[in-house]
Order: structure tokens, then C-alpha cells, then sequence
């Protein structure tokens, strides 16, 4: 394996913890059975598959200059942005309305040390009085904070979960403990790790056996990183790559798992093909107490929004013809999907109601 100096490894490892997008994992056969169903599911169409025209959209009257990522927590948008004193707005839904702004950017207690977008950090609603909460991983200073979206504050929060600079992320796992993601150098791996709510380390089986998965250089990493998307429970990650046709799915109880492998001609493109045009094949996604979704680009970069129950059963497929959307968010207490429209430089809402009540 090719040696670099300990200065350049820093400095690809603080890299690729700041970005923590979407990259790409290898894919590996096997031939073993989850409750009956087989560990690879082929995906080569789907059940229901509708187009949505761009046109039906409507754009929002929200300021897009800088914005960074869109997130649906609890009944607010949540968008994050480059801005250096109120990083986070909040919008109260269905209307849309301003509520208020919360983070700024700086080295004091509940502040950023980075403008850094919702992926970064992990939603829920607190149990003692209901407010919409999250935790975001500050991984360049091992601080965890704490942001309250309903009184819009925040604060450094002490947390059983050791983090440090070569920790990707760190992902609330429900109400019971911690997903961290963590570069090895020395092995060119990527970590996977889970952590009690008492600071305890937990053993998972099939974590660890992705964990084996290596790269032959450090500049190779973006190869085998992911974004995490996580039962709202916590029980189940899938884990969506930026390049190849392959989601890893696995239970972070049992340890059971499989994957989701993407066969139809429009996604099974080859994976250095991608790598060579800069062509992602996935944006992220989105988690839901009964099912997950994925965010899809078509070889022509048609966005699709794939959704999948926690089994892997493909679901539902929705196709848009905007051009350039980069992140997406569901409201679905609502019926509406958030666009981030690079091409139009805008927020944009669509009417999905009737199309998730055909979500079977």
C-alpha cells in the first residue's frame, strides 16, 4: 500500500469528514437468506412508477442563495445554509412560514466551528415535552450539540460517545445509542461502530463484516463511504453509496441483514464510468417508521425518488423531469415533497398525497 506522510493523511481524513457525502461502496455476492428472502435483491423495476412534471411544483418564497440541504423535522423544514450567524432557518409546515433561526458559526458554547448542512446531524422529538431536537457531531473538536428547533437554541451537550478527528460522522441510533463512522488510515478501512446510551461498545455481526471492506490507498476512500439512512427507531441502516447500484441494509439488533442491488439498464451503469464523469448514482435519502427512501439519478440525470420497505420490497418509484434537484425531503403528515432545485435556484413543493396512498 502506497505510504503518505502523516500531515496528508490529516488532511484527507478532516476532507472527507467535513464533506461526509455521498460516495461509493463495492459490491460483494452472497448467497445466504434473510426470513426467506434472499440476502441480494435484484431491483429492476418497480410496482407502482409515476412521473411527476417539473412544472407541477411550486417554488418557494424562501431565500436560496448558499443553502446546503433541506431536512423535514417534526412539522418544520429545516434548511441549512453557509450562512455565518444564522446557519439553520426553520419553517413551520404546511404554510411555510418562518419560525425562527438557530446556530451560528464560531469556537463558543453551541456554535459551529463550520456552516454545516442537516446531513450532519440527527433528528428527534424529546420525550419530556415534545419539542423537535437534534444533535449535531462537531468531529474537528470531539463536541457533540445539542439544537432545539422548537425554542431555536443550543449548547454543547455531554454525551457517552467518543468522537474525534478521524470520526466521519455520528448518528443518534432512536433512543438508544449511537452510529459512529470512523477512517482507519492504517488499513485503508472505513469503521463502523455502535455505542450504547452508557457509553458501551455493541457487537453486531454484520457491521463488522463490512467493516472488512478496504481500499488499496487513503485517496481511495470516497470509494467505500455512505450516508447512513436510519429507521427512525433505530433498528434498521441502509446505507446509500454515491456510485455503484448496491444498498447495504442491515439490523443494528440482530445483526441480520441484506442488500438492494439495482439491475435495470438506467442504474446498472459501471460504477468507474461514474466515478470518471462525476455522476452520482444516489443523493441520500429519507427514513419513515414503515418504509425508506432513496434519491436516484438516471443515467441522463433524471431524478427518481425510489421507495423501499424495510425488507427491501420495492415499493414505488416517482420520476421527475426537473433537471438538477440535489436533495429532497417528504413531509408525510402532509402529502408534499421538498425539491432543492439547483437548476431553478429554488425550494420546490410538490402535491405527492395521492401518490403515497398507492404505497402498498
Amino acid at each position: 500500500m502506497k505510504k503518505k506522510s502523516g500531515k496528508d493523511e490529516k488532511t484527507i481524513i478532516q476532507g472527507i469528514a467535513r464533506l461526509a457525502g455521498a460516495f461509493s461502496m463495492a459490491a460483494l455476492a452472497m448467497s445466504c437468506s434473510h426470513e426467506g428472502k434472499p440476502v441480494e435483491i435484484a431491483v429492476d423495476g418497480f410496482p407502482v412508477e409515476e412521473v411527476m412534471e417539473c412544472g407541477e411544483g411550486r417554488i418557494l418564497d424562501i431565500p436560496s442563495t448558499g443553502i446546503m440541504e433541506i431536512n423535514i423535522a417534526g412539522d418544520m423544514l429545516v434548511v441549512s445554509t453557509g450562512d455565518m450567524r444564522d446557519a439553520w432557518q426553520t419553517y413551520s409546515l404546511p404554510e411555510v412560514a418562518l419560525s425562527g433561526s438557530l446556530f451560528s458559526v464560531g469556537g463558543g458554547p453551541g456554535e459551529l466551528l463550520m456552516p454545516t448542512p442537516g446531513i450532519a446531524a440527527s433528528f428527534y422529538s424529546r420525550g419530556s415535552d415534545g419539542h423537535t431536537m437534534c444533535i449535531i457531531s462537531s468531529t474537528m473538536n470531539g463536541r457533540f450539540i445539542a439544537g432545539d428547533l422548537t425554542t431555536h437554541s443550543s449548547t454543547d451537550t455531554v454525551i457517552n460517545n467518543t468522537i474525534g478527528p478521524t470520526t466521519v460522522m455520528a448518528y443518534r441510533l432512536g433512543g438508544s445509542g449511537w452510529f459512529n463512522t470512523e477512517i482507519i488510515p492504517d488499513s485503508c478501512k472505513l469503521r463502523r461502530s455502535i455505542v450504547a446510551e452508557d457509553g458501551t461498545p455493541v457487537a453486531n455481526a454484520a457491521m463488522s463484516a463490512l467493516n472488512e471492506k478496504s481500499v488499496g490507498d487513503m485517496s481511495q476512500m470516497p470509494q467505500i463511504m455512505f450516508r447512513p439512512v436510519i429507521k427512525p427507531d433505530g433498528s434498521w441502516i441502509a446505507e446509500v453509496p454515491g456510485f455503484t447500484p448496491v444498498i447495504e441494509v442491515w439490523n443494528t439488533s440482530t445483526g441480520e441483514s441484506f442488500r438492494i442491488r439495482y439491475t435495470d439498464g438506467d442504474t446498472a451503469a459501471d460504477e468507474k464510468s461514474r466515478l470518471e464523469a462525476n455522476k452520482p448514482m444516489f443523493g441520500g435519502g429519507v427514513a419513515f417508521d414503515d418504509f425508506f427512501v432513496l434519491q436516484r439519478y438516471g443515467d441522463d440525470g433524471t431524478p427518481h425518488i425510489d421507495f423501499f420497505g424495510w425488507d427491501g420490497t420495492p415499493r414505488a418509484t416517482l420520476s421527475l423531469t426537473c433537471s438538477d434537484i440535489r436533495r429532497i425531503g417528504i413531509d408525510i403528515k402532509n402529502g408534499d415533497l421538498y425539491c432543492l432545485d439547483a437548476d431553478k435556484d429554488a425550494i420546490v413543493r410538490f402535491d405527492i398525497a395521492d401518490f403515497l396512498t398507492k404505497i402498498d
